[in-house]
């Protein structure tokens, strides 16, 4: 342990010595690195625990997309006025367009503006 620490120490004064650059800390725009720092392993450790331990199986994956199935529609009935089908307890969209043409036609008609 004490001769890695005493290597590595080695190496960064070294390598600071080469080149000034790195004395420098970069700033990534999240924090300042520098080299060797603790801030280095940080990063390292963090991206390394995104990786799965093991590879999913197809039928762990197939179970876990098994209710994203479309489902039948139950709440279909018929449009009193123009007997199309609609969604319960919602307007029939070619009814409520002949009611908008109707209404934004009047509309129109009264409201001109000069």
């Amino acid at each position: 342990m004490n001769t890695t620490a005493s290597f590595l120490t080695l190496f960064r004064s070294s390598l600071l010595r080469s080149n000034p650059v790195l004395s420098q800390p970069v700033n990534t725009g999240l924090r300042a690195v520098g080299i060797g720092s603790q801030i280095i392993g940080d990063l390292l450790g963090s991206i390394l625990w995104a990786v799965p331990k093991k590879k999913t199986s197809h039928s762990k994956k197939r179970m876990r997309a098994s209710n994203k199935a479309l489902k039948n529609i139950t709440n279909i009935m018929r449009c009193h006025s123009c007997g199309r089908p609609k969604l319960m307890h919602h307007i029939c969209k070619y009814c409520y367009k002949d009611i908008r043409k109707k209404l934004l036609g009047s509309s129109e008609d009264s409201t001109t503006l000069a």
